[in-house]
């Protein structure tokens, strides 16, 4: 509770092994330390560079992320993560410290957060979800599936009007729908249709715009 003085996730993992990476330094609270093959970890900095390129992150952003690291928490369960962050989640990015706290790695989903946050370099605190989410869905996939996949199952969610984006716009809307966890593959297409109508530069554009704080974002695309 004294988050002044130190972050959750140092104070729990304070004792954890910790390996480094080209670009994380993962945190391992004992018995996960099993699941870090060394091909994982080296398919894992893979994908930063590659997701770094698809976000139009410069050489020295990636310098930077390489000398600084990304801090992973891997956690034993779901319930380690949410004695660390007070939610029950696989994972998160705490915006606060830009640590990824998670109960898998790589958490790429979670990744692509904290590379679009490295990307815009400053953004307000809440962005419409849709925005958000659908751009980690777009390049890292979500809860462990391919990125490809739930674009695929978001066109088919769409087309036949299971989820379609009208439903999903606004944070209400889209915090109705979460709950089943069928907003985030529409999200994701969502995402890709305005990547690929928009350009790289309006996409984020529309990112900024559509970000603030809480009280705007919320009355944002409200049913009226």
């Amino acid at each position: 509770q004294y988050f002044w003085q130190t972050y959750p996730q140092d104070y729990v993992a304070h004792d954890w092994p910790v390996r480094e990476t080209r670009y994380y330094r993962i945190h391992s609270e004992p018995g996960t330390e099993v699941y870090l093959h060394p091909m994982l970890l080296e398919q894992a900095d893979v994908f930063v560079e590659r997701a770094a390129d698809s976000l139009g992150l410069t050489k020295a952003d990636l310098a930077e992320i390489g000398e600084k690291k990304i801090e992973f928490f891997f956690c034993r369960s779901d319930s380690t993560v949410m004695e660390i962050t007070g939610h029950l989640t696989k994972g998160t990015t705490d915006l606060a410290s830009n640590d990824i706290i998670s109960s898998y790695f790589p958490h790429n989903h979670e990744l692509i957060h904290l590379l679009v946050n490295i990307r815009l370099k400053s953004l307000p605190l809440y962005t419409q979800p849709i925005m958000r989410e659908g751009i980690a869905v777009q390049y890292g996939g979500r809860w462990g599936k391919a990125a490809s996949s739930l674009v695929y199952l978001g066109a088919f969610l769409h087309e036949n009007k299971i989820v379609e984006v009208d439903s999903i716009i606004s944070m209400e809307r889209f915090e109705a729908q979460a709950g089943a966890d069928m907003a985030y593959p529409v999200a994701g297409l969502f995402s890709s249709f305005l990547m690929e109508r928009l350009g790289q530069e309006g996409y984020f554009a529309l990112y900024r715009s559509l970000s603030g704080r809480f009280e705007d974002v919320n009355g944002m695309l409200a049913p009226v």
